[in-house]
């Protein structure tokens, strides 16, 4: 009996760290760096896209309504991962929703939103997008 409480404690506790881990991870803003003709984003969820292929770009204050996550987290304010939106539109999110403004996308036929984790940030990152998306 006191075997199986001790792996049962120690199970619990590998479980629980790994938890907090993943929840840790996903609730930090992503990183966003523009290299080699890519807009690279790292973090959890993270991918890259090519410069050259991205339109639509433009700053918003709104994210419409997230009506499915398909392979995502959402915790809290933070949303990052493949979503569907209102109006049935594919996205990838990176966002914190309580951080407007958003820089929004779209490539490969999907809709991007994407923020960092001061509006000035923003701004900054949606200009130098501005200026390598030609």
């Amino acid at each position: 009996m006191k075997k199986s409480l001790i792996l049962g404690i120690a199970i619990l506790v590998v479980v629980a760290a790994g938890v907090f881990f993943m929840m840790n991870r996903d609730s930090k803003s992503s990183a966003y760096e523009i290299k080699d003709g890519n807009f690279v984003i790292s973090g959890s969820f993270g991918t890259t896209v090519k410069l050259s292929e991205i339109t639509g770009l433009e700053l918003t204050d709104k994210i419409p309504q997230i009506t499915y996550k398909s392979n995502g987290s959402g915790l809290g304010s933070v949303f990052k991962g493949e979503f569907t939106l209102e109006g049935s539109v594919k996205a990838r999110l990176y966002v914190d929703t309580s951080v407007p403004p958003f820089i929004k996308f779209v490539y490969n036929n999907i809709t991007f939103y994407i923020n960092s984790d001061t509006a000035q940030k923003t701004n900054e990152l949606f200009e130098q997008l501005k200026s390598a998306v030609k």
